[in-house]
């Protein structure tokens, strides 16, 4: 892949703003409880968008076999930085590819599980989510599942916290029409934010929606960091009411993130 990646500048920091964040470990774990409730030693996954590999390396951690994929040089370099080599058989492929180059990196391998961890399909635009659900349904094996981690378009803390700034023109900004542009370290991307259904509605011709749970309905997103890294007792708190939500699948749109699940058709 040719030209500089968003992420590239963010790359080297990643970790420490978002991944090794108090609220961007817990929305994980979430993610990796139902994982591992959902991988089976010896699974082919492909990774899509899996910036500096930390999904990657859990589901190693589990014996699945994990060709992860990025568009950014940068977050694969921070991959290749944590791969051990003690880890053998199970260690991720780790490649450079943007979606719309995996047919040709990738050719005919088939998988067990596709998987995008935290957004990677807000970075594709309506038309290029249709082509995206016909790529993976090429690359999956019969009855086999994909596991996406997606933002919504009604994030209560979110409009809460816009609210709180008196930025009442941001407030609905998950549902405008069109991409909303995300600045982030001195670089910035468009962002397109769907709702459940219509990621159902994109992959509806090849996939079948199997379950929805929300990520972060309870827990804030990591913009709201720095306020609760000091009020641990309140955090504990909001971590125990998200475990009690997580089988809420109709409020899944209103979190921070929402997991959907589909099975080939």
């Amino acid at each position: 892949m040719t030209g500089k990646n968003p992420f590239d500048d963010i790359a080297e920091q990643y970790d420490l703003l978002f991944t090794r964040s108090l609220t961007g470990m817990e929305q994980r774990k979430i993610i990796w409880r139902y994982l591992q409730r959902s991988v089976f030693p010896g699974m082919e996954v492909l990774e899509v968008n899996c910036g500096t590999g930390e999904d990657a390396f859990y589901l190693s951690g589990l014996e699945c076999k994990v060709t992860a994929t990025d568009a950014s040089s940068g977050m694969i370099m921070q991959c290749l930085k944590k791969q051990k080599p003690e880890v053998g058989a199970f260690a991720p492929v780790f490649i450079q590819a943007s979606i719309n180059e995996l047919d040709t990196v990738l050719g005919e391998k088939k998988f067990d599980l596709v998987f995008s961890n935290f957004s990677g399909l807000n970075c594709l635009d309506h038309n290029e989510l249709q082509k995206t659900a016909a790529l993976f349904h090429s690359f999956l094996r019969p009855d086999r599942k994909m596991i996406f981690v997606v933002f919504g378009t009604k994030c209560v803390w979110e409009k809460f916290y816009f609210f709180l700034k008196g930025k009442n023109n941001e407030i609905n900004r998950r549902n405008r029409n069109g991409p909303v542009f995300i600045e982030f370290m001195n670089s910035g991307m468009q962002i397109f934010y769907y709702s459940p259904a219509e990621i159902r509605k994109h992959f509806e011709k090849y996939f079948k929606c199997i379950d929805i749970k929300p990520v972060g309905l309870v827990i804030p997103p990591t913009y709201l960091e720095r306020f609760f890294e000091h009020r641990k007792i309140l955090f504990k708190i909001l971590t125990f009411a998200e475990r009690l939500t997580e089988k809420f699948s109709l409020l899944s749109n209103l979190a921070d993130h929402y997991l959907i699940e589909f099975r080939k058709v």
